[in-house]
């Protein structure tokens, strides 16, 4: 897959991004509102994972050219803003899933653990 990661804390954007690549996926990252804009308008994605609060603009803002340059997108908010209201209006952009941080955090760290469940060899020999 081809995933677009828009985060402006470079430490999660690194994290997340390598995680992702480190399980055979093509990763692009973009720190900002404007780098986003850009990477979308150029290039195609399977899923975009989208932070709200950008420095320079609004995520929710980017929902609109998603729409257009990319509209086969499954696109998934990651964002600290954890209100009903904000879940509401990012699913009714057309966001498929809302995330908050920091769950989304202990999520990164779970899987990692449990990256080798591909692997696992269930009783009765099922895999």
């Amino acid at each position: 897959m081809k995933i677009l990661v828009i985060e402006d804390e470079q430490y999660l954007l690194e994290a997340m991004t390598g995680y992702l690549a480190r399980e055979n996926n093509v990763c692009e990252g973009a720190n900002g509102f404007r780098a986003a804009s850009e990477k979308i308008s150029l290039y195609s994605y399977d899923v975009i994972v989208l932070d709200i609060t950008l420095p320079d603009g609004s995520g929710l803002d980017l929902m609109p050219l998603i729409e257009k340059e990319n509209p086969e997108a499954g696109v998934i908010i990651v964002s600290a803003r954890g209100s009903l209201d904000d879940r509401v209006n990012g699913l009714d952009l057309g966001a498929d899933d809302y995330l908050t941080k920091p769950g989304f955090i202990g999520f990164w760290t779970k899987a990692d653990a449990v990256s080798d469940f591909d692997n696992f060899q269930f009783k009765g020999g099922i895999k």
